[in-house]
């Protein structure tokens, strides 16, 4: 077999080489390309001294040619020589640290510097090493019995050209944890972290540089001797991520226990939350034989995640190769998992206090950052903090000078435009996306720059209009002029108008008890609006019936105070607090008396029975007894009979009917405790169902109308059941007053379907089409608006037969609906309800997260039904069973009806485009040619449906006749070809 020649291209695993990313490529000539990446991995570990799968990725093979083979081969000998040249000028180069297996530097690294304090078991800890030339990287951990973060000494932190700069940040960040700590913290984690920002750990790791005493290398001897490890009782553990499209992430991690191996897992979604699932620190129970199997079982629970938040194209390529390829190609950092093993000082009070006796410890001084109170001067903070710690960079003069100058810029903005909006042009300056924190600095800090950038994130309230007369007016109310000045407090509309913001004034403030309650209940709360904001948009909703009093005590007891500025949750809150004459009162209802149920509800029969004595009241004071023999005569009755009490979920027309019958009974209990009467009963209604089952048939020959009767005329007889508009009487269709209820009157079935009660249901959609049939687009013509929403208390929850003290909520929404008629505005108010928390028949509750959208559904349709939309529903025009079974029967054949159309058009299209393909055999100009065509005349017979047996056996006969054709084509070219062959 011929030599091949290939470029293999070899790329590190960044985490893991010593260098970071490394690539590196060179030519190779092989058999095979299975035997060129054997012979890549021999000739990359010659390369590099970590050129092993543990530090680089599968190596890339492609194909090139042999002169590319040559000239590759030729620039690598050159390089070779120009390097080892250049290695003989140099003096033999210091042998540094090299990064472990995990991307870490071991414990015994030489040149490991350490900075430790400890107190107890508490103990932190900075470490620096030099790994290059111009090249420092640092590690750290704060262990304390409350908490444990650490990072191994690794390139992860990043790389610095001198130790004093990674002395800074490593210090900074064990500052920064040790800070929160004393805030947060109690007892000796408190004392300990107050301890930590008191070290000098940049003078301890400094100290070490210098040549040591032969007391400090005696020291120093005792401290390798007692660190047996560079973090004790912690062991490193790679972590493989992968990214699934903008928003989801996925990470992995497999380590040993023992000899077995464990995985675990973390896939966040940062678009839904809800979608995130594990903990890459929580190790699954699942415990496997080897390291693969670990990453198959890690890998199985990523894909299931996939599946679960519809990622399932991700899903299947998360599976494609070598999956234990996969993960290692896939390791991006490593996480630190504390041991089990009890924590320990890294180095004992014994050896602490020899080094004081040297001098090793000196005290140091408070290392720290400014941090503003000033309301402005802690936004300009907010905005470099997100820019790379940019806040930690200015001095306290620095953000007292950027403070003053933001201030004087609102200033400005707020005198120059009318409708400026304080607050939501500073939350627009916080998402301005700063190409660096040196340009935030800079504008912070320069007035003109600072005035250009807040005047291209302005934000201004619209259509206010600009202060023209100089006279003098008199002083609006602060909820006038909060509406057109949306964002500034009290304190600003005070020093505008020289009130004494400091005194809340009946005068100024209307409701000042609820604006007092507001402030205290908000202080201390982040919030996206202040407390005179809040107050102005509760008071656009209290009217006279509101108990102001009573909503002040409930703002002043709010768990979550959200609550105050979210507008539904806000209105809700203050419709609890206003009368509504509407709507009834629970304050007084007696908590029911439970009684253990007198019937067996899992007997239908009996709870048959109850439904019939329900009818006649009676239901409370029949007897256990009474129940069993009512119950046993009906069900005898009905099984000597031959029918049925229900047909699935519902009584059967019988049922149904002796119902009907006794609603006519006046004394339900005698009527029912009587088997006689009873059957007499059942056995009318089955008559009558009979009778109407066997109707005579229709014929044509005239019938014989006394005269008496045909002479009478219709004069006060109710109307009878209507089926369309012609059937109603000539008077009503004519009617003017009626026009337009007449326009909406019809209802096309198709648009309706049966609810689980057997009720006809109309869907919202259709009325809407409706209503803009009758009077133009939605907010032209007709239109609606939400006056309010409020929930009730509803029917008492039932469970098990006992009436319970719970009851079910009900979500009203009340609307205003309008309409034009005759270029006159038409309005009037309707309302809606769903049950929002109620028991399900099975005994579980249920809570409708939708009820907002179905009480306005509900409401609407009670409104366009008071205008003549679908009121042939209403007037019953449907109620017959079998008058919907035929509807019902009649979509279904115009739907299938319509299937079989769609299907016959697409066959025809499928047919026809194949039959342009084969009339192209016979002029094809080459086999190959006649080959494509027939590829694509089946390929077009793929589009014919193939919803049933029939259909799949007519595709296979077309597909089978294409290949007949293209074969008796490719049979004729060849014939003819030979022939021209043997002409020539």
């Amino acid at each position: 077999m011929a030599n091949k020649f290939f470029l293999i291209t070899c790329k590190s695993k960044k985490t893991k080489h010593r260098e970071g990313e490394v690539t590196i490529a060179f030519p190779l000539t092989a058999n095979t390309q299975a035997d060129a990446k054997k012979v890549a991995w021999e000739t990359l570990a010659d390369k590099d001294e970590q050129g092993t799968i543990e530090f680089f990725q599968v190596p890339h093979i492609s194909r090139i040619t042999e002169e590319e083979y040559n000239e590759l081969l030729l620039d690598n000998e050159a390089d070779q020589i120009e390097s080892e040249l250049e290695d003989e000028q140099k003096e033999p180069s210091k042998n540094w640290p090299q990064l472990n297996s995990s991307g870490f530097y071991d414990k015994d690294s030489e040149g490991l510097l350490r900075a430790t304090i400890t107190q107890e078991e508490n103990i932190a800890e900075i470490l620096v090493l030099q790994t290059a030339p111009e090249m420092w990287v640092f590690g750290y951990r704060y262990v304390t019995q409350s908490s444990s973060l650490a990072k191994p000494t690794s390139h992860a932190q990043g790389e610095y050209e001198s130790i004093e700069e990674a002395i800074l940040d490593s210090t900074n960040i064990v500052f920064n944890i040790a800070e929160f700590q004393s805030q947060h913290s109690e007892g000796n984690d408190q004392t300990f972290a107050k301890k930590v920002l008191d070290y000098d750990f940049g003078k301890d790791i400094l100290s070490q540089l210098e040549v040591a005493t032969e007391d400090q290398m005696d020291i120093e001897e005792q401290i390798d001797n007692q660190s047996s490890a560079t973090l004790p009782h912690q062991t490193d553990i790679d972590v493989s991520s992968f990214n699934i499209g903008k928003t989801k992430r996925i990470e992995l991690a497999v380590m040993p226990q023992g000899d077995q191996w464990i995985a675990s897992f973390a896939f966040t979604d940062s678009a839904n939350p809800d979608n995130d699932l594990g903990n890459i620190r929580t190790f699954l129970k699942d415990t496997k034989s080897t390291k693969e199997n670990a990453i198959n079982l890690a890998m199985g629970h990523a894909g299931n995640w996939l599946f679960k938040v519809d990622e399932v194209t991700a899903a299947k390529d998360f599976f494609k190769g070598n999956i234990a390829e996969t993960f290692d190609n896939g390791i991006s950092h490593a996480i630190v998992i504390n041991k089990s093993e009890p924590k320990e000082p890294l180095v004992s009070q014994e050896t602490m206090d020899k080094i004081k006796e040297v001098g090793k410890v000196f005290k140091p001084n408070l290392v720290d950052h400014y941090i503003p109170k000033d309301a402005t001067q802690r936004f300009v903070y907010d905005c470099l903090a997100t820019i790379d710690d940019s806040h930690l960079d200015l001095t306290e003069e620095q953000y007292q000078e950027a403070g003053d100058k933001v201030h004087e810029v609102l200033k400005e903005l707020a005198k120059k435009h009318a409708g400026f909006n304080q607050f939501y042009t500073l939350e627009a300056m916080t998402r301005i996306d700063w190409d660096s924190g040196t340009d935030a600095k800079k504008t912070f800090l320069n007035i003109r720059t600072l005035r250009s950038t807040f005047n291209e994130n302005m934000v201004k309230v619209q259509n206010v209009p600009e202060p023209k007369s100089e006279d003098p007016e008199e002083t609006p109310s602060f909820q006038d002029w909060s509406k057109t000045n949306k964002g500034k407090s009290f304190d600003d509309y005070a020093e505008e108008f020289n009130i004494d913001s400091t005194v809340a004034t009946s005068q100024s403030v209307e409701h000042p008890e609820l604006l007092e309650a507001i402030t205290k209940r908000m202080e201390g709360e982040k919030s996206p609006a202040t407390p005179e904001q809040v107050h102005t948009a509760l008071c656009t909703n209290i009217t006279d019936e509101t108990d102001v009093k009573a909503l002040s005590e409930a703002v002043l007891t709010l768990k979550n105070p959200a609550i105050l500025w979210h507008s539904t949750t806000s209105v809700n809150l203050i419709q609890n607090h206003t009368k509504h004459p509407e709507q009834p009162t629970y304050d007084k209802v007696e908590k029911p008396k439970q009684a253990a149920p007198l019937f067996d509800k899992e007997n239908e029969w009996q709870l048959f029975t109850h439904q019939l004595l329900s009818i006649g009241g009676n239901d409370a004071e029949t007897t256990e007894k009474q129940y069993v023999t009512i119950a046993g005569n009906i069900q005898a009755i009905f099984w000597a009979t031959g029918h049925k009490l229900k047909v699935g979920k519902f009584y059967t027309e019988i049922a149904s009917g002796f119902m009907d019958q006794i609603r006519n009974v006046e004394d339900v209990m005698a009527t029912l405790m009587d088997a006689k009467t009873t059957r007499d009963l059942i056995n009318e209604t089955i008559n009558s169902q009979n009778a109407v089952e066997t109707q005579p048939e229709e014929t044509n020959e005239p019938i014989e109308v006394p005269e008496q009767i045909t002479e009478q005329e219709p004069a006060n007889d109710p109307i009878q059941e209507v089926k369309t508009i012609a059937d109603l009487p000539e008077s009503y269709r004519t009617n003017p007053n009626l026009a337009l209820f007449m326009q909406g009157f019809e209802t096309d079935l198709a648009f309706t379907k049966q609810d689980h009660n057997g009720r006809l249901s109309i869907k919202t959609q259709y009325r809407i089409m409706r209503a803009t049939q009758i009077w133009g687009p939605i907010g032209v013509g007709w239109g609606y608006e939400v006056k309010r929403e409020w929930t009730v208390k509803g029917a008492p929850i039932m469970h098990k037969g006992v009436i319970t003290e719970h009851f079910e909520q009900v979500h009203k929404c009340e609307i205003s609906f309008w309409y034009m008629h005759e270029d006159k505005r038409i309005e009037f108010t309707q309302y809606g309800d769903t049950r929002k928390l109620y028991m399900a028949q099975g005994g579980y509750f249920i809570h409708d997260d939708e009820v907002e959208k179905k009480s306005l559904s509900d409401a609407l349709g009670k409104a366009m039904s008071m205008t003549g939309i679908c009121a042939d529903i209403y007037l019953g025009t449907y109620d017959d069973s079998g008058v919907m079974n035929k509807a019902e029967q009649m979509n279904l054949a115009n739907k299938k009806v319509q299937a079989l159309e769609f299907d016959g058009q697409a066959s025809e299209a499928a047919l026809t485009k194949a039959k342009s393909y084969t009339d192209k055999f016979a002029n094809a100009p080459s086999l190959a040619e006649i080959k494509r065509l027939e590829k694509l005349a089946i390929a077009a017979l793929d589009a014919m449906p193939k919803s049933d047996k029939e259909s799949r056996e007519k595709q296979e006969k077309c597909i089978e006749r294409v290949k007949n054709q293209a074969q008796a084509a490719l049979h004729t070219f060849n014939q003819d070809l030979q022939a021209h062959k043997e002409k020539a």
